[in-house]
């Protein structure tokens, strides 16, 4: 016997009476689904974005470090990985640039050393 089977058995044990009120909870309960559904749906969407977007920033960000050279210019390292998250300096005219890009609990970090407006140094952590 199916679910549609059962309802209209109970519709006929009730009588007409209750018929309708059956009738308008089967359909309150189908919108329900459909909403749930829908939710559920953009979830999975909203994920599987996140993911692409995660990668590819993942990807571009170890791209990118592969393409560091010492004696580059500053503005070549920020044209080419972006605008640094933090920055910093050391004794001796050192400017330090650190771009991270963190997933969660795992980070990713790139971090170039520039004196003279060049680059002198760079290294990464989870790349």
């Amino acid at each position: 016997m199916s679910l549609l089977d059962s309802i209209e058995s109970l519709k006929e044990a009730l009588g007409p009476e209750y018929a309708q009120y059956i009738d308008a909870y089967m359909d309150m309960f189908i919108i329900l689904v459909a909403v749930v559904g829908a939710v559920i749906g953009i979830a999975v969407i909203g994920f599987i974005v996140f993911i692409v977007v995660v990668s590819s920033r993942n990807k571009k960000m170890k791209n990118s470090y592969q393409k560091l050279e010492i004696g580059m210019s500053r503005d070549d390292v920020v044209a080419m990985l972006g605008s640094p998250n933090d920055k910093g300096a050391e004794d001796g005219g050192i400017d330090i640039l650190i771009w991270r890009n963190r997933i969660g609990t795992r980070s990713r970090t790139i971090t170039v050393k520039i004196k003279d407006g060049r680059v002198c140094s760079y290294t990464s952590e989870n790349m």
